[in-house]
Order: C-alpha cells, then structure tokens, then sequence
C-alpha cells in the first residue's frame, strides 16, 4: 500500500496514511509533472523547525520529517509558500527553501481600504498629499504595490512630500521588518545616499528586533560609512546579531575576514582584528 501525496509505502494493514491523512492505493500513479516530488523545508534554528512543523500538522498540510528537515509535495507548494512568506524569512532555490527567520510582530489594526491602490498614478499624483499617508499605511501590511505607487510618486517629483529615511527609522523602532524593507527599496531606487549612515547612527540606541531590522536593512544598502558602527557588535552577546553585523560589512567590504558567529572567542578575535584593519585603512 502506498500514499498518493507523499509516496510512502505501508503494510496491507494499514489504509490511511498518518502523516497526509488520506487513503492508500494499492499501487503509485507515475509522476508525469513532479508534482509529488518531495521539496524540502530546512529551518536555521530548532525553534524555527518546532514552529514550522507545529503550523504544518495544524492546517493538516502533507509532510515528512527528515534528517534535513520537512518535505512537502512539491505540487502543493503554490499553496504553503504564501503563506509561509507572511511569517517567515525565507530563502528559497529551485530544490528547498530555508527558513531564516521569524518576522517580527506586524501592526495589529486592520489594514486600511484597497482602494487606493486602484486609483489611476493621476489620480495619486493630484491628491499625493492625502494619499501618501494610506499608501505608507499599505506598505506596513506588505502591499508591493503601495511601495511601487511611492515610489512612482517620487519619480514624478514628489519627493518634498514624506522623508523617506524618517519612514524607514520608523518603520525599524516599530518592529515592523516589511514595512523597513520597501522604505529601504525606495531609498536605494532613490539613490538617497545618506540613508544607510542615518541608520548605522540609530543602531547603539536599538536591542532585540529594532536591531536585527536595521542590520538587515544595511546589508540591503551597502555603504563603507557604516562599517565602524558594526564593528562593536561582531562582539555582542546575541550569536544572531553578531552575524548580521558580519554580513554587513561582507557586502560592504565585498570581502570576508573569516568570522564565524558562533566559532570560539578566540577565532572571532582573531577575525576581529582582520575586519577593524580594513576599516582602519578604507573608511
């Protein structure tokens, strides 16, 4: 006996498969579309795998557990990836995907009408100053098009209207990962060149969250003024912002020094020391 979804085999006893819950066939249809090929779901933490297990058997969605990770079906993906998108970094390839990490809290409120989004660039552009704050508003509850229309808008010399690096500050001290990641988008189509620096300046005042958003928006806006700002965390306690801090200043300095996160202190000092000599001669 055999499942349908994921192609396990079973004694004749049994008739329903435990994982997918639905009934055996005596014999497998060939794979004519991959549909049923496994794609793997790998997570970078035990606490991500927990979770993403636990929303997996929850929607009762088809899996297997493996050594590497989860396998779902590979015909059902149209359907996980979404969802799995909202909460979740992801980086994902042709084969498997790895979850990075978990996004932090979006805003709670409802998200304002979608209206807007329907209105003709005209219509936007003659009431940019009343639709500006809906269009923000989008953004936080990751609507891409509400980013694209600002960033129309700036395109068509509106740019006076909202301080996008006043948006992207905020959007980083209210935990709201999306929401800084288009700001941090606009800004690099922009070309607003000191924005990466206003951020590296906020970075000593932020913990937890605040901080990791704001590394990960430095990685998306490489700059070498923001290298001696990431310097003193390649030394905090936090393993998860050390590494974010290395990956900053690996797409700054388009190098690696050879620092490991989680390696024993004495091989981070040692790479440490190789990053603080760049800085000292490029920036």
């Amino acid at each position: 006996m055999h499942c349908p979804r994921c192609r396990e085999e079973f004694i004749a006893s049994v008739s329903t498969c435990p994982d997918c819950e639905v009934p055996l066939t005596e014999a497998l249809e060939a794979e004519v579309d991959g549909s049923l090929e496994p794609f793997l779901f790998s997570a970078k933490t035990p606490e991500l795998h927990a979770e993403l297990k636990s929303i997996l058997e929850q929607a009762s969605f088809p899996h297997r557990d493996v050594d590497r990770g989860l396998e779902v079906p590979r015909g059902l993906m149209p359907q996980l990836v979404p969802a799995l998108e909202s909460r979740f970094e992801i980086e994902a390839d042709d084969d498997q995907a790895v979850l990075v990490r978990e996004w932090v809290s979006e805003p709670s409120e409802e998200p304002p009408s979608l209206e807007v989004l329907q209105c003709s660039m005209e219509d936007l552009e003659q009431a940019a100053e009343t639709r500006i704050p809906e269009l923000t508003r989008l953004v936080s509850f990751g609507r891409q098009g509400a980013a694209a229309a600002l960033l129309r808008l700036t395109q068509l010399g509106r740019r006076g209207l909202v301080n996008w690096v006043d948006l992207l500050i905020a959007a980083i001290r209210a935990e709201s990962m999306r929401e800084a990641s288009a700001y941090a988008t606009i800004l690099k189509e922009e070309g607003v060149l000191d924005a990466p620096l206003y951020v590296a300046e906020i970075v000593p005042s932020l913990s937890g969250s605040q901080l990791l958003i704001a590394l990960h928006v430095l990685s998306r806006l490489p700059d070498r003024r923001v290298a001696p700002f990431m310097l003193p965390l390649l030394e905090h306690e936090s393993e998860e912002v050390r590494d974010e801090a290395d990956e900053v200043l690996c797409w700054v300095a388009e190098a690696d020094m050879g620092f490991e996160a989680a390696g024993d202190p004495e091989a981070r000092s040692l790479a440490v020391s190789r990053w603080q000599q760049w800085v000292d001669q490029n920036c």
